[in-house]
């Protein structure tokens, strides 16, 4: 029995070290492609490429050297952007967040960049600087590998959402005093770092607060991570998950989080103690969480709510990703992930950011107008962020929306990261315009999506189908169309069981536009 133990301890040993090791170069390319159509889908499903990170319009993947002409005959669209892959490690750098601006050139060959990020190729102690100068990294992993997919895109949203006196009502419950003593307590445990002495003290301060609400499914979601940063080893935390039951449709999901662990850049990867109240970051984005979860607490949906603070997020998005991955294996049906990260910083007053990816852009339009509707804050839609909670849920396929301040605080990853450098009344109002959203969306059909349009032939008529809305209480379709992007002057309604339709008396030549 000892020496079998023993044994697969050793097995053990070896897996960790053929995948977290680096290896040696291999008869594979690294490539950015872009991938639009089913049929480009299935090319690339054939040829077995495995996908490590998605972008707005494209994928980077790996393929074996010799299929690379096969993408070339097939006219699709990729660049090489490493001849040697897996030599060195791989980071995505968020420039969304960072505190001093450096040439990232200077720290590792850059693979790939654009105006929010880029994917650099980089060893331990650059990565490390780029930290300690306030970047957001994240590694990629050989061995984490996200769906290639086609996803057709969703129906063009119709704003139906009007004022609503009840849901005004609801909102004006966020109270400014609750999210200070949330606050409050979450920085005065000096640090909420992953490895320090003060963070499962805090952990279960959360879990408590949450029972406190009267919520009565609260746990710990337990996970394994591999921290690429400081101690190149594994190590063991903690989500805390709360979660609130739909009435009508509970298998339908909306995720609510933000990060609970905090850093100090300056002084955290030498000392695991030293002060990192983490108040801005992200006290601010745990503190909103929790005030949403305490009034919806009292006020149950139609969908169920789970309400996330996560772990890890500061050494690589290990809570995150964890959950993702295991509600994406189960095939949980989140409908839309909503994350906070840093919504406090002072010198901010009415402008916020909303980061979104594309096929989320319904969503962050629906938040836009619940901020019109329900604050005073002027929102602005941004492009997707790998530096934040959200990254894991869009790349494996979910709706995301993460907001964010506008202007960036100047006390991040420091040890002034306080209360006294915060604006509570600018947080409030985020924390109003999403609460509204979750509302909104539970109460709600899910986006329309696969929406296919023939041409009858005759110059008179369209026929239209989508893909059925799985929901319990779906009462109809509504089919807009006009000649106007935009525009629609008619519309029709189609009773739930129903999935298609007919448009008639219809101009030859002109075209139509349909949602």
């Amino acid at each position: 029995m000892f020496y079998g133990k023993r044994w697969v301890v050793c097995y053990v040993v070896l897996i960790v070290l053929f995948f977290i090791g680096n290896t040696q170069a291999s008869d594979q390319y690294l490539i950015n492609i872009q991938l639009k159509t089913p049929e480009d889908y299935q090319i690339a499903a054939d040829l077995g490429l495995k996908a490590y990170i998605k972008l707005d319009n494209a994928y980077i993947t790996e393929i074996d050297k010799e299929k690379i002409q096969i993408l070339e005959i097939n006219n699709l669209t990729f660049q090489i952007i490493d001849e040697t892959p897996w030599i060195q490690d791989y980071y995505l750098v968020s420039k969304t967040k960072s505190r001093t601006k450096v040439n990232l050139s200077d720290h590792g060959e850059v693979l790939f960049e654009d105006e929010k990020g880029a994917l650099l190729k980089i060893d331990r102690d650059k990565a490390l600087k780029l930290l300690e100068a306030g970047y957001q990294l994240n590694r990629v992993y050989r061995n984490r590998t996200i769906p290639l997919k086609y996803k057709p895109p969703p129906s063009p949203s119709i704003p139906v959402v009007s004022f609503s006196q009840d849901l005004d009502s609801l909102v004006n419950q966020v109270s400014m005093d609750s999210l200070t003593s949330y606050v409050e307590k979450l920085q005065s445990y000096n640090t909420r770092f992953v490895y320090s002495d003060s963070i499962p003290k805090a952990r279960h301060w959360l879990l408590n607060k949450f029972e406190d609400f009267g919520i009565d499914s609260v746990y710990f979601y337990p996970f394994t991570g591999y921290d690429s940063y400081l101690k190149w080893d594994w190590f063991n935390d903690s989500n805390v998950v709360a979660v609130i039951p739909g009435t009508v449709n509970p298998d339908k999901v909306i995720v609510v989080g933000g990060h609970y662990d905090s850093v100090n850049w300056d002084e955290a990867p030498y000392d695991f103690n030293a002060p990192a109240p983490g108040a801005d970051d992200n006290g601010s984005g745990t503190a909103a969480t929790l005030e949403i979860a305490r009034i919806l607490a009292e006020h149950p949906l139609s969908k169920t709510v789970i309400f996330m603070p996560f772990a890890a997020e500061e050494i690589g998005l290990h809570g995150s990703w964890a959950y993702a991955q295991d509600a994406a294996y189960q095939g949980i049906d989140i409908q839309l992930m909503i994350n906070f990260d840093m919504i406090a910083e002072e010198a901010n007053s009415t402008d916020m950011l909303i980061h979104t990816d594309p096929p989320s852009q319904s969503y962050a339009q629906l938040l836009s107008q619940m901020a019109g509707l329900y604050t005073s804050l002027t929102p602005h839609i941004a492009g997707n962020s790998s530096g934040s909670d959200s990254w894991p849920f869009s790349q494996l396929g979910y709706n995301i929306v993460y907001s964010d301040e506008y202007i960036f605080s100047s006390q991040y990853h420091k040890a002034s990261d306080s209360l006294t450098h915060m604006d509570i009344p600018y947080m409030s109002e985020i924390v109003k315009m999403n609460l509204a959203t979750v509302v909104e969306v539970a109460s709600s059909p899910g986006p329309v999506e696969d929406v296919r349009v023939w041409d009858a032939g005759d110059g008179e008529k369209l026929y239209v189908n989508w893909s059925s809305l799985e929901e319990n209480d779906l009462v109809e379709y509504r089919l807009y169309f006009g000649t106007e992007s935009g525009v629609y002057t008619d519309t029709h309604t189609v009773l739930s069981g129903y999935t298609s339709d007919t448009l008639r008396n219809l101009q030859n030549e002109v075209p139509y536009y349909i949602a």
